[in-house]
């Protein structure tokens, strides 16, 4: 996976935890619409000059982590 989908996915994972904390709202855009948000917020970093790069994960998540929650 490129650096660019991986930026576009992180986004939509933010985009997605956002939205889980307005009742409903993650259900009321398609996982399409979801990355097509995800696409353009990345390319408007991108044109403002905007450089993220990937690191290993701040914290733990999901499952398979020692001391994650299960």
């Amino acid at each position: 996976m490129d650096s660019e989908r991986e930026l576009v996915l992180a986004i939509v994972m933010g985009l997605r935890k956002g939205l889980s904390l307005c009742h409903g709202m993650r259900r009321q855009l398609t996982e399409d619409e979801q990355f097509k948000i995800g696409r353009q917020i990345a390319a408007q970093l991108k044109l403002s000059n905007y450089r993220v790069e990937p690191g290993p994960p701040a914290q733990p998540h999901g499952t398979g982590w020692p001391g994650a929650a299960a």
